[in-house]
């Protein structure tokens, strides 16, 4: 089971594209897909503050919550109930705090008159 575990935090660390912005001296920012990078910057300052106990440290990582992840949520009616408003997120925030670790929060954005608003999930971190 860990050595499937670790394959798959390995392969999803290793599709990631984009480069590692610095988003203060123990944490760098790395974006997945075409998500602006003043928005992320943004999201990543507001989970960190959110998210103080948790100390996170290294890399944390921005991507669009894809519309087959939103699906399953909706499907799976112990994660619906307890985090169904966080089915719709746009983004999704991972960070891998070493090797048996990975967490991350859901993000929703709302905007209105060019002014948006995140709400971010609690993190959730699963260790093996």
């Amino acid at each position: 089971m860990k050595n499937t575990f670790i394959l798959s935090a390995i392969f999803l660390l290793s599709c990631s594209s984009g480069s590692l912005q610095s988003i203060n001296p123990s944490v760098k920012l790395k974006i997945k897909g075409d998500i602006d990078s003043d928005k992320a910057i943004l999201i990543v300052s507001q989970f960190l503050e959110a998210e103080r106990k948790w100390n996170i440290q290294g890399v944390v990582e921005v991507s669009y919550f894809e519309e087959k992840y939103q699906r399953q949520c909706k499907r799976n009616t112990v994660s619906f109930q307890e985090y169904g408003k966080f089915c719709n997120a746009k983004y999704v925030i991972s960070h891998a705090s070493d090797l048996f670790c990975f967490g991350g929060s859901r993000v929703i954005e709302s905007c209105n008159a060019g002014k948006c608003v995140y709400k971010i999930s609690e993190y959730m971190e699963i260790c093996e």
